[in-house]
C-alpha cells in the first residue's frame, strides 16, 4: 500500500476545515519546474517540487509581503546571480522590504523551514547560517501553520490576538489544558510549541517558540464563544489583549 505524500495529507487536512481551501490552489507543471531546478543550478529537494506541482502558482493564504509563486523565484534567478548556498533552497521571497525570505535548510529531513528577516534584497542574505528563525519542523507544517493563522483565525470575523511576555514558566502548559477543559478539539498537527484547537465555530492557537513570549489567537464567527474562550485564558494568564 503507498504512502500518501505529506503535502497532500496536508492539504486534505485543511480542506476538513476549510473545503473551499482547494479551490484556490494551483500547481505549476513539470516545464516549470526544470526551468527553476536549472536556474538553481542543483537538485530541488523533493518536497519543494511537490509543493510546485501542487500550489507553486498559488498556495490559497494570504501573505502579501511574501511571494511563493515559482514564477517569481524564477524572474529573480533570471536577473540576478545570487543564488541561496547549501543547504539552502529559496521557497518566498520578500516583496515589500518589510517581510522575509523562507527558505528549506536540508541539514535536517525533512527540511525545516527557515527565515531571515533582513529588510532588504535577497541578494543581502545573511553570511551567518545560524541567524535565522525555525518557523516549522516541515513544509507540510509550514503550510498548515500559516493556513491556519492567516486564512482560518486571521479571515475570521472575530479575531482576538493576545500575549503575555512575562512570567511564562508552565504558562503554554496551562493554556493547552484550559483549552482541552473546554471540551475544544485539538488539531492533530500541534506540535510541541504551535497548538491548534478548531471546532466549527471558533479556531484557537497558543503558541512560544523557542526565545519568544506567549501567543493566543482566537477566531470565528460566533463572538461570544470568542470572547468566552479569552475571558477564561485571560483569567488564568492574565494576558495582553493586543487586538481584536
Amino acid at each position: 500500500m503507498n504512502a500518501i505524500d505529506p503535502l497532500v495529507q496536508v492539504i486534505d487536512e485543511i480542506c476538513q476545515i476549510d473545503p473551499s481551501y482547494r479551490n484556490d490552489i494551483r500547481g505549476v507543471d513539470e516545464g516549470t519546474i526544470e526551468r527553476l531546478q536549472a536556474l538553481c543550478g542543483r537538485p530541488l529537494p523533493a518536497v519543494y517540487r511537490t509543493f510546485l506541482r501542487l500550489m507553486g502558482d498559488a498556495w490559497g493564504i494570504p501573505m502579501p509581503n511574501t511571494d511563493f509563486r515559482a514564477e517569481r523565484v524564477i524572474d529573480y534567478y533570471e536577473g540576478f546571480r545570487w543564488r541561496p548556498r547549501l543547504p539552502f533552497t529559496m521557497l518566498g521571497m520578500d516583496v515589500s522590504g518589510l517581510g522575509a525570505e523562507y527558505f528549506l535548510d536540508e541539514r535536517t529531513n525533512p527540511p525545516v523551514v527557515a527565515s531571515f528577516y533582513k529588510g532588504g534584497p535577497p541578494t543581502l542574505v545573511n553570511e551567518n547560517p545560524e541567524d535565522y528563525e525555525i518557523e516549522a519542523p516541515s513544509l507540510p507544517d509550514f503550510v498548515f501553520m500559516m493556513f491556519f493563522f492567516l486564512r482560518q483565525i486571521k479571515g475570521s470575523p472575530i479575531v482576538i490576538d493576545a500575549s503575555k511576555a512575562t512570567n511564562l514558566e508552565g504558562m503554554l502548559e496551562k493554556s493547552v489544558d484550559l483549552l482541552r477543559k473546554l471540551g475544544l478539539p485539538e488539531h492533530p498537527r500541534s506540535t510541541g510549541d504551535h497548538l491548534y484547537f478548531h471546532a466549527p465555530t471558533v479556531s484557537v492557537v497558543v503558541h512560544r517558540p523557542e526565545g519568544h513570549g506567549l501567543g493566543v489567537e482566537i477566531g470565528g464567527r460566533d463572538e461570544g464563544r470568542v470572547e468566552q474562550i479569552f475571558a477564561l485564558l485571560d483569567d488564568h494568564l492574565s494576558l495582553v489583549r493586543v487586538s481584536t
